[in-house]
């Protein structure tokens, strides 16, 4: 048998679609999981398919009660990494690729690299000086698009930051609202310099 993933982040939604493809297609792409323990398999990319999966064998579906896998053992990844720090590499490298993400999606996938490279770093392994170019490959994303989640991420205010994680915002309004608030900020301070230096007078 196989059951989900207890770390993995990803939006699971549009299941009915999907399961309609499923049902008149078949299953296109295999799920991947980890190896088996004690006979269960645990996902590693497929949460919606297998989502999917379910739901059309619980409605009387039972040739999809078995489907394709593809097996990936996170010891072959020779880097000095605990088991589960792989996994959580694994989950968010083999899923970048395969589904359409939230803006959430992408800024967890982000994190979960981040943490990545810096325990790479710190065992020794030999990863790219700068950071921004060791995400974007990791995650097919170019390095201008992971600043901008990047910056987003640090400076948004919280009200615009929960939009921009429902998806109410998009990537390119949300970083224009960081650029004003940046700006904002720089004339306040310039105001607070005016202030000091009519006051020292």
């Amino acid at each position: 048998s196989i059951k989900p993933n207890k770390d993995n982040f990803y939006t699971v939604n549009d299941i009915e679609g999907l399961k309609i493809s499923i049902l008149h297609t078949g299953l296109q792409e295999p799920l991947i999981v980890l190896p088996p323990v004690n006979g269960i398999y645990t996902l590693l990319s497929g949460e919606r398919r297998y989502t999917a999966l379910k739901s059309l064998v619980a409605g009387g579906n039972d040739k999809f009660r078995k489907v394709y896998c593809k097996i990936i053992d996170p010891d072959d990844l020779k880097v000095n990494l605990t088991y589960e720090e792989k996994v959580r590499w694994l989950i968010t490298t083999t899923n970048s690729e395969q589904r359409d993400k939230t803006n959430q999606d992408i800024l967890n996938e982000i994190k979960v690299i981040r943490n990545t490279y810096k325990k790479l770093k710190e065992s020794g392994e030999a990863v790219p000086s700068v950071l921004r170019p060791f995400i974007a490959k990791s995650l097919g994303m170019s390095e201008t698009q992971v600043q901008r989640f990047t910056s987003i991420e640090k400076n948004l205010l919280y009200e615009f930051f929960d939009m921009f994680c429902d998806d109410k915002l998009n990537i390119s309004v949300a970083d224009s609202i960081c650029k004003l608030q940046n700006e904002v900020q720089k004339q306040k301070q310039k105001i607070k310099a005016n202030k000091k230096e009519l006051n020292s007078n």
